[in-house]
């Protein structure tokens, strides 16, 4: 089977499942009894990248193994899984990626590269940028391009097994790439509050709601998954992460009020983009006024008509003879 960039491997599928049945294992009983029931699971994924969609199902089977096998040959039960495109946003190297010629998806965000800190991590990486141009038959003209082949040279080495690397990433490419300090260039990045903002802060301020609906009793789901790319890196110790602004233990509302700077009131209007819900609100207005219109219209006509057929009559009134009196 060919794969590529994006896709899920063999391993993947395999750890993916395993996760799920971890799930079921440690939360199952607590939270849904072990059984699937549609109001209390709810899964979301990003929609860039077909691995991301594809490990969201591989968790739910999982999680969730059929009780009344509908199949004697396969073990599996569809669970649904929804697709929301503000968890692509939430990766750094998505939102950026996708910018053609410093427009896209997120247009404001082409300042960066005109940062001291782009310019500077640029500078440090040419070497490796070079070397993987033309070794690697491989475009690599900018920071994004760089993170995102690096990112497909991770998934390989993971998979050595599967998928060889070239004879190229050799002991002199490894020696570039650990000089390059990609993670820390990443860091560095995210440092900027307005892209902090734009790359995480919706995902940030939907996952808050969530839960504070379950906190105030408005939801019946009581385990959301979501799928995205580069959402933990599992070959990393664990890591405690302490709350900006909050001690701990960190209490929800502090919490929230510590967070609440990094959500957006509408992603697309601070991207530089046409906001949506602003559109509908003209389109509303608009709609308004043609109703009104078209009704003054049709009452003017609707009175003129009347007056002459009133006068019509009058006339033919007169014709024979005598007039009406009102």
């Amino acid at each position: 089977m060919e794969y590529t960039y994006g896709e899920q491997l063999q391993n993947g599928i395999r750890q993916m499942y395993q996760l799920g049945q971890h799930l079921r294992e440690h939360y199952g009983s607590r939270l849904f009894n072990n059984t699937y029931v549609p109001n209390k699971v709810f899964a979301l994924t990003g929609d860039r990248y077909n691995r991301t969609i594809a490990s969201a199902i591989t968790v739910m089977a999982g999680m969730f193994p059929p009780e009344n096998p509908w199949s004697t040959e396969l073990l599996w039960r569809p669970v649904p899984v929804r697709t929301d495109l503000d968890i692509d946003n939430a990766d750094l190297l998505t939102l950026l990626s996708q910018w053609p010629d410093d427009q896209g998806k997120c247009p404001r965000l082409a300042w960066i590269k005109t940062t001291d800190i782009y310019k500077q991590e640029m500078a440090m990486k040419q070497d490796l940028m070079q070397y993987i141009s033309t070794n690697g038959n491989i475009r690599v003209n900018s920071l994004i391009d760089l993170c995102a082949a690096v990112d497909n040279f991770k998934a390989r080495a993971i998979h050595i097994s599967e998928h060889p690397l070239p004879p190229w990433m050799n002991m002199t490419f490894f020696a570039l790439l650990q000089r390059a300090q990609i993670p820390n260039t990443l860091r560095k990045l995210y440092d900027f509050e307005q892209l902090t903002k734009l790359s995480g802060g919706m995902m940030l301020k939907k996952i808050s709601t969530v839960m504070q609906n379950i906190i105030a009793g408005r939801t019946d789901h009581q385990f959301i998954a979501y799928s995205g790319l580069m959402a933990y890196d599992g070959s990393r110790n664990r890591t405690l992460i302490e709350a900006n602004k909050c001690s701990s233990p960190c209490e929800f509302q502090s919490f929230l009020q510590s967070i609440e700077a990094t959500f957006p009131l509408s992603w697309n209007a601070e991207c530089g983009l046409a906001d949506p819900a602003a559109e509908i609100s003209l389109l509303q207005i608009l709609v308004g006024v043609m109703t009104v219109i078209v009704i003054f219209v049709s009452e003017a006509l609707l009175i003129t008509c009347c007056l002459l057929h009133n006068r019509q009559w009058q006339f033919v009134n007169r014709r024979k003879g005598y007039v009406e009196i009102n």
